[in-house]
């Protein structure tokens, strides 16, 4: 089967749909070691990037963040992290995208100090727990206050 999508951004944005169900059904199925996983994500961001990087493609880049912690990559994690903000900067967005997930990476680390201060600011955020579910921009099944929470709790 071949997909006739025209070059440019519908197809980069079909691809990136594509390549995001493909790596989640491999880690269902094999885990996150899962080769067409590994390949995948890079690929995501690849197309994150090809695309510009808009607050249209922070759930992605939220799921690519959330694989290469997994991984224990943490450079790389810090490196999407960097895209993440770039993107909330530029649409101007009041989401504290920094001490989320940069807070995170640091705790994973045992940088303890500078994860819980970027932590708490993080929980201090209405971005954090929004009234009636979870930010719209939020991509994980749970909770972002319960994550940033535990990963504050493990800083201390």
């Amino acid at each position: 089967m071949e997909l006739a999508v025209p070059e440019g951004a519908p197809r980069l944005v079909t691809e990136l749909g594509v390549r995001q169900l493909r790596s989640f059904s491999a880690v269902m199925a094999r885990g996150f070691s899962a080769q067409e996983s590994v390949e995948d994500h890079a690929r995501c961001l690849a197309l994150c990037s090809e695309l510009g990087g808009g607050p249209e493609l922070l759930p992605s880049l939220m799921v690519g963040w959330t694989y290469h912690c997994s991984q224990g990559d943490l450079v790389e994690a810090d490196r999407v992290s960097d895209t993440i903000e770039q993107a909330v900067a530029t649409a101007n967005l009041d989401l504290p995208a920094r001490e989320v997930f940069k807070g995170s990476t640091r705790s994973f680390q045992g940088r303890l100090d500078e994860a819980r201060a970027l932590l708490e600011t993080a929980l201090a955020h209405p971005w954090t727990s929004p009234a009636g579910g979870t930010p719209a921009e939020w991509p994980m099944p749970n909770d972002p206050a319960v994550t940033v929470n535990c990963r504050s709790l493990m800083s201390m």
